[in-house]
């Protein structure tokens, strides 16, 4: 009988498969991990108030702008074997470059502020949105406004929407528990509450008279008035901190507030406009 031709690899498969590994990427960063914390193969060491930290430049060149123009331009630090960083603690470096080898990091208040200041400095951009989703997760009716500060300061976007639907759903409550932190909210935050559609939890005349005391609370402490300005009769509207609200049902403004101050000048239709917010 006549022999059977052995067919060859490549004449017994046909077609074409993209194959993926699920552990190839998480194996290899593990390892360069391994090798950052027993100090081999790193070609760059970061120091931070004197403390040392070895790293490869590639992989924070692969997670961060702000280490990737340092290493491929023509930058002073692109050819050298160690970076004095300064903005950024001791602690805030180890947990950054903690997050940029392993994708994850704990969280927790005692070490939040230097985090956010190292992902800031860094341009860490998605440790900085690991760093939103914490703070929105502990937000509250008592840190609202630190929260907010932290939001403007380090430009957490997600965060400040977060803090202003909080107001937007929490401000009648807020009113009434806590009236004086409500007095002290900066004027920008203010404004993005008064002008949300979804302010439904207090009545056109109750946002006229908390607005006045809001404006009169500025003046008290010599503060620009943000909180109504130019009444328009035409219009029987007044615009407040940018946004036009309409007279109440009744058809006429409410009593200026016991708290206006006499003789300042002040009045609820007309006040000097504030400064504009800066912009971003």
């Amino acid at each position: 009988m006549p022999s059977e031709r052995c067919l060859s690899i490549q004449e017994m498969l046909t077609g074409q498969r993209l194959c993926h590994s699920e552990s190839h990427n998480d194996s290899v960063l593990a390892a360069l991990n391994q090798q950052r914390s027993d100090g081999i193969l790193c070609d760059i060491t970061l120091i931070a108030e004197e403390q040392k930290f070895h790293a490869h430049k590639a992989v924070l060149a692969a997670c961060s702008d702000y280490f990737r123009a340092m290493f491929s331009l023509c930058m002073v630090e692109s050819g050298a074997d160690e970076v004095n960083l300064h903005g950024v603690t001791s602690l805030g470096l180890k947990q950054a470059l903690e997050f940029a080898y392993t994708g994850q990091i704990l969280l927790e208040p005692g070490v939040i502020q230097d985090v956010l200041a190292a992902g800031s400095h860094l341009q860490l951009l998605e440790l900085l949105n690991l760093c939103s989703h914490y703070l929105i997760q502990e937000l509250n009716s008592f840190n609202y406004l630190d929260l907010y500060r932290l939001a403007d300061l380090f430009n957490l976007t997600l965060l400040e929407k977060a803090v202003i639907d909080f107001l937007v759903k929490h401000l009648s409550e807020l009113l009434k528990s806590r009236p004086e932190d409500v007095l002290t909210l900066p004027y920008c935050l203010l404004q993005e509450v008064l002008k949300s559609d979804r302010l439904t939890s207090l009545s056109e005349e109750q946002i006229w008279q908390k607005c006045g005391i809001y404006a009169a609370f500025c003046a008290l402490r010599g503060n620009w008035c943000p909180g109504i300005s130019q009444w328009d009769d035409k219009t029987a509207s007044c615009e407040v901190v940018g946004t036009q609200l309409p007279l109440p049902a009744h058809g006429r403004a409410p009593a200026i507030h016991p708290l206006w101050p006499n003789g300042c000048g002040y009045s609820p239709y007309s006040c000097p406009v504030p400064p504009p917010c800066p912009s971003k």
